[in-house]
């Protein structure tokens, strides 16, 4: 561009705004020349042939209309030689500004409904206006209130057993109601990559462990803090992946996001990296949405983890926020600069590994992932399986009035649920188990 930056004549700003004026001219109807043309000429009053060579010149550089938010055809304009001369030549001036309506981009990959902005997303979820802005609490304001009527989330801490705490924020029925029609019809309809195998139909345990069983090296490591880790600008990144327009992307995402009270995170038990992910807008644990999400936005790490695996030889695959990969002789080798390369990353894609998580198992030990041993094909360790067919004797034995000894909420919930997952992972001894849990007369106290 051709000014002197120090010259006090020279009205950069106005300039600016005069090409962002001649490009929403341009994208406001077909994207043919004469039509192009003739709503400059009306934006600017100026019927002069040197704009034929402007929208010839616009053209050439953009054979499809570009997506009016992107504002490449702006800025296009601003470096243009002949615009910037005929506004140093004085005369011209917008006269007429022209207002580019919110759009969806095409050719769309994905069946998702058409939402281009605040009144369609109420329509669509079947709310007025203001309740929709109440939900999505953009600025943050319910944060100041956490235990108000008009607070959206409940909150309570989960203790680790490694150390520390968990906030799980639940979000209350008016918002949960968005939030699964959203899951529903937008982040069911995207599928995430392969290696995902969490929060996925058709996908399970059984499917994460399955390729790493029998192998010579087998790695798992664990993200620390994975759904506060993404936070609403992410989210609102993956709307305007799948063709939302800005406001309509920041609207979704802000119904899918919170950021918590510091009243809640007070009492100690979380690490800085956790509150400071808290602290800002990120994807809440308990929202139904949060794990499709979380899946969607992890996306860009799943396609560059599985390359960086297969250049070594390696699988690859993710369930949530485990890690897990194995491979022969050739990932054995590298393995310890493999480590390096997937904490760069992991740190490149803003998550963090949880080192005191990270495991190197090989065969002459016990490889395990998500409680499965996998030396020679996935199933629970025998201690489990011998722990829990104890637990059961004993209850159908003497009554479960005395065996729950870790205080389970609902006992004979608890045990129906570590029987049925014994049985999807090994059917044998989970017909044992459920033979055990039959005999159990539930009629009795069960503490």
């Amino acid at each position: 561009m051709r000014f002197d930056d120090g010259d006090d004549d020279w009205d950069a700003e106005g300039f600016a705004d005069l090409a962002s004026g001649v490009a929403a001219a341009f994208l406001c109807g077909d994207w043919t020349a004469a039509g192009m043309l003739e709503r400059a000429r009306d934006a600017l009053e100026d019927a002069g042939g040197w704009l034929d060579g402007l929208v010839a010149r616009a053209r050439a550089a953009f054979p499809q209309r570009p997506d009016p938010e992107d504002e490449t055809l702006a800025s296009f304009l601003v470096e243009d030689e002949a615009l910037m001369d005929r506004w140093q030549e004085g005369g011209l001036e917008l006269r007429t500004r022209y207002l580019v309506a919110p759009e969806m981009r095409t050719p769309r990959r994905f069946a998702v409904p058409e939402l281009r902005g605040l009144r369609d997303v109420a329509a669509w979820l079947r709310l007025d206006v203001g309740t929709l802005e109440w939900l999505a609490d953009a600025e943050g304001w319910l944060a100041r209130e956490p235990d108000g009527p008009l607070q959206h989330y409940r909150y309570h801490r989960l203790r680790k057993r490694s150390g520390g705490a968990r906030v799980v924020e639940a979000p209350k029925e008016a918002l949960k109601s968005v939030q699964r029609a959203i899951l529903r019809r937008i982040l069911d309809a995207v599928p995430p990559h392969d290696a995902a195998h969490g929060f996925r139909k058709g996908r399970s345990i059984l499917s994460f462990v399955e390729p790493h069983c029998a192998r010579d090296l087998v790695v798992r490591m664990d993200l620390r803090h994975f759904f506060p880790s993404v936070g609403a600008a992410r989210v609102a990144a993956t709307f305007r992946a799948l063709g939302y327009p800005r406001g309509a992307a920041s609207l979704l995402a802000s119904l899918l996001t919170t950021r918590t009270p510091d009243a809640v995170l007070e009492g100690g038990g979380l690490d800085p990296g956790a509150l400071a992910r808290l602290r800002r807008r990120h994807l809440p644990q308990g929202a139904p949405t949060s794990p499709a999400m979380a899946n969607l936005c992890a996306y860009g790490l799943d396609v560059r983890l599985s390359a960086a695996a297969a250049a070594v030889s390696a699988s690859y695959t993710r369930y949530a926020d485990d890690l897990a990969f194995s491979g022969g002789p050739e990932f054995r080798e590298q393995a310890g600069r493999f480590r390096r390369l997937v904490v760069r990353i992991v740190a490149e894609e803003g998550f963090d590994v949880h080192w005191r998580k990270t495991r190197w198992m090989r065969p002459c030990s016990q490889q395990r992932l998500t409680g499965l041993v996998l030396n020679h094909r996935p199933r629970p360790s025998r201690a489990e399986f011998d722990r829990l067919k104890a637990t059961l004797h004993n209850c159908a034995r003497h009554g479960p009035a005395g065996q729950n000894r870790d205080g389970h909420a609902d006992l004979r919930a608890h045990l129906a649920g570590r029987v049925a997952w014994f049985h999807h992972v090994d059917p044998r001894r989970g017909e044992r188990l459920r033979a055990l849990f039959e005999r159990i007369a539930w009629d009795e106290q069960e503490g």
